[in-house]
């Protein structure tokens, strides 16, 4: 696959002495193929270093991902795969201005199908498969693995039935994180509150009400004066800090002296004789009415008598 992929032909296979790549399938496809199959020599990992140093890369985040996650460790599988596709379209040292994926494809990728793993996601059911027009429309689900190509939709799980799906209409709760999300179940009804007293043991039941104090028993002998003590006097609390600033030595500011003109009103100030009349006994009321030529534009404004103020 990978040869019809990019083209190239396989020429040289390297891995270490694991079971796996030392059996006859292995040797005879490689002598089919004229493909050399190098070995490191064993309990030496150093000779294959970059494999060794990517595959540690990526359980390091398949590590964080389950934990932050809070999923279950047999969703490793999923979570290595999708740490491997992030790697693959994040920039790396050995190639300039490209990421890995478009090395191997030719073209830039595209990353905006990605989502936080393990988040939960509400999938929706077609309308073929629902029960009527009043069931619901979506399913709860979760991420827990990634991006299918195969058919270009998220792989989720229903999280009530375990069963895996692939959807492409999906919404995704990612503003929170996957391991705060916590579902009380309750099974009956919820209790009321006469029922919540009969839980609570009448011992553990403490009287509210203070008891009320018994009477002093009445003193036979003279009582003594006593002297009242005179409280000392409080200590003065200490100055507060001068703050200290580079405009503190500063002279202080001058007030204006400058004249303010004062505020001109335009029109004729009503007296109080107009305001009785307007607003009399008899119930009859008087409009003013009054046209003001304002200017619309600078040019007029500029023109008119009230410019040079």
């Amino acid at each position: 696959m990978f040869e019809r992929q990019s083209g190239k032909k396989l020429k040289r296979m390297r891995s270490d002495l694991g079971t796996e790549f030392m059996k006859e399938l292995i040797d005879d496809f490689c002598t089919k193929n004229s493909v050399i199959h190098e070995t490191t020599v064993p309990y030496m990992p150093e000779q294959n270093a970059i494999v060794e140093r990517a595959i540690a890369v990526a359980f390091e985040m398949v590590r964080c991902m389950l934990h932050s996650a809070g999923m279950d460790l047999c969703y490793w599988g999923g979570a290595f795969l999708y740490a491997v596709y992030i790697r693959s379209c994040s920039p790396t040292y050995a190639l300039s201005g490209i990421v890995p994926l478009e090395a191997w494809t030719g073209k830039k990728p595209d990353v905006s199908h990605l989502r936080i793993f393990g988040s939960v996601t509400y999938a929706n059911i077609p309308k073929k498969l629902r029960g009527g027009k009043l069931e619901v429309t979506s399913m709860k689900c979760r991420l827990p693995d990634w991006w299918a190509d195969e058919t270009k939709g998220y792989r989720l799980e229903d999280i009530e039935t375990g069963k895996l799906i692939t959807s492409r209409d999906v919404r995704f709760v990612e503003n929170e994180s996957p391991g705060d999300l916590v579902v009380v179940e309750t099974q009956g009804a919820v209790p009321m509150k006469g029922q919540l007293d009969e839980l609570v043991p009448k011992e553990t039941m403490t009287n509210v009400i203070p008891p009320s104090p018994s009477p002093m028993p009445e003193s036979t002998e003279a009582e003594l004066p006593t002297e009242i003590p005179v409280p000392a006097p409080a200590a003065e609390p200490p100055p507060n800090p001068v703050k200290t600033s580079k405009w503190a030595n500063l002279p202080p500011r001058d007030h204006p002296i400058r004249s303010r003109n004062p505020v001109k009103r335009y029109g004729v100030i009503a007296t109080p004789d107009d305001t009785d009349f307007t607003t009399g006994s008899e119930g009859q009321h008087q409009a003013f009415v009054t046209f003001e030529n304002k200017p619309r534009t600078y040019k007029e404004a500029s023109n008119g008598p009230h410019s040079k103020e």
